[in-house]
């Protein structure tokens, strides 16, 4: 049992990044991150289903979605990186407030704290998303399909997920932008 809890503590940070984000974004925040790419997926998900598109459509769609995401997840991570090294090694006075002050959301945390839990999260989400992507290359051209079938719901609401994954990355990577360029505005405005 031991091994076990020092097995979950040396790999738990995916999900701690994901608690942390959970407690430390405010309501609205979630609304724009989770709400709006979940109303997004659904409606997607009734179009397609709507629409009575055979699995050979879906997978084809699938497979250009995916190499284009690929590309932008990549993007998206490296400049996550890039802010977090950016924030990380500024001794700027904007930088110093934020680790002096504590979070009001995470009382027990610093304002900075926060940020690089936002920051991480976006870096989490995003490498999800590149697995994902990267098991579907290798598993979708070995699996047999009959492409001629009508696609299950069950096939679109997995289209729908992935969709919704990649929108929540798009919207939290859009909110690390404005906290960079807030931070960054309000460091000029200082000199």
């Amino acid at each position: 049992m031991k091994s076990l809890r020092k097995f979950w503590e040396a790999n738990n940070f995916p999900f701690s990044m994901f608690w942390g984000y959970n407690k430390a974004a405010t309501k609205s925040e979630k609304i724009v991150d989770i709400g709006v790419p979940s109303l997004l997926a659904i409606a997607i998900a009734y179009y397609l289903f709507r629409k009575e598109l055979m699995l050979g459509e879906i997978i084809t769609n699938l497979i250009s979605l995916n190499n284009t995401a690929l590309t932008f997840l990549s993007i998206l991570a490296g400049f996550s990186i890039a802010s977090i090294s950016v924030l990380a090694t500024s001794n700027s006075e904007i930088i110093r407030m934020l680790r002096d002050e504590q979070s009001d959301q995470l009382p027990e945390s610093k304002k900075f704290d926060v940020m690089m839990i936002f920051f991480c999260a976006s870096i989490v989400f995003q490498f999800f998303s590149i697995f994902i992507s990267l098991l579907s290359i290798i598993i979708l051209p070995v699996i047999g399909i009959n492409e001629c079938v009508k696609a299950s719901i069950y096939t679109i609401t997995m289209l729908s997920v992935w969709y919704f994954i990649l929108m929540i990355t798009i919207t939290i990577s859009i909110r690390n932008l404005k906290v960079l360029y807030y931070v960054l505005i309000s460091d000029k405005k200082q000199e």
